[in-house]
């Protein structure tokens, strides 16, 4: 489940009911995201308060997206500094600001080690706890274009796969144990069914990584052809072989009605 922090004021009070949230029902795991709200004081502020819940507890939170105001290489790095070694790490996740920072500065972020493994392991340790501070990165094709989107899982160590059958659980770890997302923003079904194809291409070995491509529920209408992207949907999965084909007859459709309504060619001279 999705849900937004950085809503209210009281830092501490707001990690403190996410820690109440996961302890009401222990089947629930979270991606928490700031949308850029915090200092990196604050960032620090939330992240040691949500240290203080049961570890099998903080361990249900998948990744804290965007915690900082105006994020640059340096903030984040001030921000991996400030943590006090004892602390579980909660992932880190960026989104947004992959749109600002170069293809080198997100590779060096992907290094960023938590203080309390500044000197220790390149991969994730007992329980699931990953060393590196920035281990998630969340791709929307659709504003970073699909050759940076590919660009970037590439160049951390990750070796695309041959397309699955189906996107339920897609996994997404590669060298340094990063985890990738694929996102749509109000993408028409043609662009879902294609990103649900390339989710099912990104990582291997992590089960159940969801992507976050419910945006279809959203379209009033859809340009798919016979049918809309909706229809492929069974329970939290899609199959890849019938988003490649939705691809290919909405192509042979719209390749038609292009053809109906072109003008006739000039008369030979």
């Amino acid at each position: 489940v999705s849900a937004s922090v950085g809503t209210l004021e009281a830092v501490r009070a707001e990690a403190e009911q996410v820690l109440e949230t996961l302890g009401q029902d222990p089947c629930l795991t979270l991606r928490l995201d700031a949308n850029q709200a915090w200092t990196p004081e604050q960032a620090t502020e939330f992240l040691v308060t949500l240290a203080k819940g049961r570890p099998q507890t903080t361990a249900r939170i998948e990744y804290l997206e965007e915690p900082l105001t105006n994020p640059s290489p340096g903030s984040l790095r001030k921000l991996s500094e400030g943590l006090p070694p004892y602390l579980r790490p909660v992932p880190i996740a960026l989104d947004e600001s992959l749109i600002d920072f170069t293809d080198t500065e997100v590779a060096q972020l992907l290094t960023l080690r938590h203080a309390k493994y500044a000197n220790g392991a390149t991969t994730a340790l007992p329980g699931g706890t990953c060393p590196f501070l920035v281990s998630a990165l969340v791709l929307k094709p659709a504003v970073l274009g699909v050759a940076r989107s590919l660009r970037l899982v590439q160049s951390t160590g990750l070796r695309l796969m041959q397309p699955t059958t189906t996107a339920i659980h897609v996994p997404g770890p590669s060298l340094n144990n990063v985890t990738y997302t694929i996102t749509s923003i109000f993408d028409s079904g043609l662009s879902l069914a294609f990103n649900t194809i390339l989710a099912s291409c990104v990582g291997q070995g992590v089960p159940k990584q969801h992507h976050g491509l419910s945006t279809y529920s959203r379209l009033v209408g859809d340009v798919t052809h016979p049918h809309p992207f909706a229809n492929l949907v069974t329970g939290s999965g899609v199959s890849v072989l019938a988003c490649e084909k939705l691809l290919a007859s909405s192509a042979d459709h719209w390749h038609a009605a292009g053809d109906a309504e072109a003008p006739p060619p000039p008369p030979p001279p």
